[in-house]
């Protein structure tokens, strides 16, 4: 089976089987990084008696796995940014669907059987996740969510454009009046466990994956099933 650990959302914590219900955090601080390997001696075993590295073998058909999860989670998060997905706020900034779809990716962990699934700039910094332009954790966010919360009344004049507010304006940077007067930002919550989804769909494939894998090394070798 696929084993998965440290992570934010719903998902399998420590090769357990999927929960529903919130991950809160790992160790006393929230990991923005998901890891996966496998845990099956019979198939290793199978696959070390066809002369090849059972371990290694299956390492390589996770990657493959994990990269569609990745590209098929990617979409669907730009899919969710609609309009928005191409649109840059000058000099770089991008929707936080976006910017987490294109962040998304895998890594070895030295020493390990695990690869590890994040959106990170540095791997050394995978438990944490994203940083956007404005200190926040983007990583996270996109997981949870804002709640409802007051506008600090030490605002400066002008701040940065939300993607949203600069795909009607053109205006990379607004006053902040507007906000002012009403006083509180109404959240966020168009979220999306991305890493719950990547967990998903190689939890649905990777036994098949395998099958097909021990079929063609055997039909290779000179060895037919039926």
């Amino acid at each position: 089976m696929v084993r998965s650990s440290m992570r934010i959302g719903v998902g399998g914590p420590h090769g357990q089987l999927p929960y529903k219900g919130s991950r809160g955090s790992s160790g006393g601080a929230i990991n923005m990084q998901f890891r996966l390997d496998w845990d099956d001696s019979a198939l290793i075993a199978a696959i070390n008696a066809l002369d090849l590295d059972g371990d290694k073998a299956m390492k390589n058909m996770l990657r493959g796995r994990i990269e569609l999860a990745i590209e098929e989670t990617q979409k669907k998060l730009k899919q969710m940014a609609g309009p928005l997905a191409n649109v840059t706020v000058p000099p770089k900034s991008k929707s936080i669907h976006t910017t987490i779809a294109n962040a998304l990716k895998q890594d070895d962990i030295a020493g390990t059987t695990f690869i590890r699934v994040h959106t990170a700039a540095d791997s050394r910094n995978a438990h944490i996740g994203r940083i956007g332009t404005r200190g926040v954790n983007l990583s996270k966010v996109m997981v949870t969510g804002i709640k409802p919360f007051n506008y600090s009344p030490f605002m400066p004049q002008l701040v940065k454009s939300s993607v949203g507010w600069f795909s009607k304006t053109r205006n990379p940077e607004d006053y902040t009046i507007a906000m002012m007067k009403r006083g509180r930002h109404p959240g966020w919550k168009r979220t999306f466990d991305y890493c719950l989804a990547v967990e998903n769909h190689v939890r649905k494939h990777f036994r098949n994956d395998a099958k097909k894998f021990i079929e063609f090394v055997t039909e290779t070798k000179g060895f037919y099933s039926r």
